[in-house]
């Protein structure tokens, strides 16, 4: 039953720079990775914006040093419940041994 109700969707025919309707799947294919690669391109990085200052304290304030040992880790990755959902990252809580 549920293969008859899985519906297989596909692209529908694209329109060129012409206004020239393409329904050839290679040069579809092409048109999808011509835009794609428009769009995710390196872009320069001479002109970045700085850094918003975010620590308004004092200099004596500021952590200086901090120690993160393999330890540490150990224990808060045992602490993670396997059970659970991913998050917004989509990393699942399983580790490999």
């Amino acid at each position: 039953m549920r293969s008859k109700t899985r519906i297989k969707t596909t692209i529908d025919p694209l329109l060129d720079d012409n206004d020239v309707l393409v329904c050839d799947d290679s040069e579809m294919g092409e048109m999808l990775n011509t835009f794609f690669a428009s769009v995710f391109t390196q872009k320069c990085q001479d002109n970045l914006p700085s850094a918003k200052k975010m620590f308004h304290g004092s200099n004596s304030e500021k952590i200086h040093s901090f120690v993160i040992s393999p330890d540490m880790i150990r224990a808060k990755l045992i602490k993670l419940k396997m059970n659970k959902a991913p998050g917004v990252d989509k990393n699942v809580n399983r580790v490999g041994r």
